[in-house]
């Protein structure tokens, strides 16, 4: 997870997360956001105002950090 500007031109110094480009970052064709697949199996979508800083929460391990489903 590097981020990136809204357009998508500026990599590796944006906190545009999700949808913003498709060079090793998370990117799906759908609206809002896209499908990720967890760790247990699920599947859920992630919507593209998802910050930084709770993506990195959910990705990182045996951080303490309480995610909400939402």
């Amino acid at each position: 997870m590097h981020g990136s500007d809204a357009t998508g031109t500026v990599i590796n110094g944006g906190c545009c997360v999700i949808n913003c480009t498709n060079n090793d970052e998370i990117y799906g064709m759908h609206t809002g956001g896209c499908n990720i697949l967890r760790a247990d199996g699920s599947v859920t979508f992630m919507a593209e105002s998802t910050s930084a800083a709770a993506l990195a929460a959910m990705i990182s391990r045996a951080g303490g950090e309480v995610v909400s489903g939402n």
